[in-house]
């Protein structure tokens, strides 16, 4: 597997541009190709759920992983579904 290597370091919700580089809040999920972080995740899957688009979650943090971390494994290409 080829692997990438993250341009940056630095992570950002992509719905609401909170930074979360240096937070330790954990959960969020890659919808499409946007990362959506802990804070916007509740009302952002009660839109999923309301127009059927789960089929679009390509993945989730696992348990008591930081968004953080999460973004960063995305980045890397590490198991996305």
């Amino acid at each position: 597997m080829n692997k990438c290597k993250p341009i940056s370091k630095r992570v950002v919700c992509d719905l609401c541009g909170e930074e979360y580089t240096y937070r330790k809040d954990t959960g969020g999920i890659l919808f499409n190709s946007n990362a959506v972080c802990p804070e916007c995740l509740p009302e952002f899957e009660k839109l999923i759920d309301k127009y059927d688009e789960g089929k679009f979650i390509r993945a989730k943090a696992t348990k008591n992983e930081t968004f953080y971390d999460f973004v960063l494994r995305i980045r890397s290409g590490i198991h996305l579904n």
